[in-house]
């Protein structure tokens, strides 16, 4: 097979890699030298979803097991089947989904000898994904293969964590009788509805100290908030106060969305303005990274809605 075969494609289709979004990992497992050049140029720049591709190599079924045992989070992996032995990328398929216990990986078996490994029998027993001749892999046909299987592997991932976020919630639910539960529980909520929309994990929900003269504190004329619930890297603020331990460019933002008694969204960033009956002020802060849709908005919405009158109705049962 020449280069030729896989390289018609126009550089100016390609997108930029010079961001750093965390990659999706792909291990091509081949023991022709020309097979990962070809299929590194052809994905080098190539990016799914705005994330680029980081290409990992091995020749042998020895440095495939130490890729594996080294880079856990696989979107897919392409293997040959004929190496050292007539069915080293059976093996390793094998290996991936039984001793390793990876469903998550998506698994190509690439194959220059299509009759070693007859396609109906091994995609049911390996449990691959997908079967195809190298002289059928073609520039177009590569990267439509890489997209559609990131995408099953991304929406795996997505539901594991669906599933893992709702344990934590049975697990949180029976014990909601103080704050510091309902934190919890609010801030795993949180998580869990930016994994729905599929958001940046950065999050942060709070409420506007009210300053009396009781209070004893230094009144400099800045709004001061505490969190009821945060994800993501602010995790560890809840039921902490923001003045000076938050990043000012956020602060600022919830600030602006105070003043102004109204939500703002910006290209990277939502900030909701929400008040309760009662009149607290609470504030919900969301890296986004993406226009919200319309329902995206609804559900941020109803969650700080929600939020706000569990805590409201703690205080007066507290009270």
């Amino acid at each position: 097979m020449s280069d030729n075969d896989l390289l018609m494609f126009n550089d100016e289709q390609l997108e930029s890699a010079t961001e750093l979004e965390t990659p999706w990992n792909i291990l091509i497992v081949d023991d022709e030298e020309d097979i990962h050049q070809v299929t590194r140029l052809v994905l080098s720049r190539f990016r799914i979803e705005g994330r680029p591709l980081n290409i990992l190599s091995a020749r042998t079924v020895p440095e495939a097991h130490k890729i594996l045992l080294e880079e856990p989070n696989l979107a897919v992996a392409i293997l040959d089947v004929v190496m050292e032995e007539e069915d080293s990328g059976l093996q390793l398929a094998r290996y991936i989904r039984e001793e390793k216990g990876n469903h998550f990986t998506r698994i190509v078996l690439r194959t220059g000898q299509p009759g070693q490994a007859p396609e109906a029998d091994v995609v049911e027993r390996y449990d691959i994904n997908d079967y195809k001749e190298k002289t059928e892999l073609t520039t177009q046909k590569l990267r439509t293969m890489c997209i559609s299987l990131i995408r099953s592997y991304r929406d795996l991932c997505q539901i594991d964590e669906h599933r893992r976020g709702l344990q934590r919630l049975i697990s949180t639910t029976s014990e909601i009788f103080e704050a510091t539960q309902l934190a919890t529980f609010a801030s795993i909520i949180l998580e869990q509805v930016m994994i729905l929309l599929r958001l940046n994990k950065d999050a942060i929900f709070c409420q506007l100290i009210q300053r009396t003269p009781m209070d004893g504190a230094v009144d400099n004329g800045e709004p001061d908030f505490h969190v009821l619930a945060a994800s993501g890297e602010h995790q560890h603020l809840v039921n902490q106060q923001l003045s000076g331990v938050l990043n000012p460019e956020i602060l600022k933002a919830m600030q602006d969305a105070l003043t102004a008694k109204q939500t703002i969204f910006t290209e990277h960033s939502v900030t909701g303005y929400y008040r309760s009956i009662s009149g607290n002020e609470n504030i919900l802060y969301v890296a986004t990274g993406r226009t919200l849709s319309t329902l995206d908005k609804e559900l941020l919405d109803l969650y700080s809605r929600h939020v706000a009158l569990a805590y409201e109705h703690l205080a007066k049962t507290e009270g």
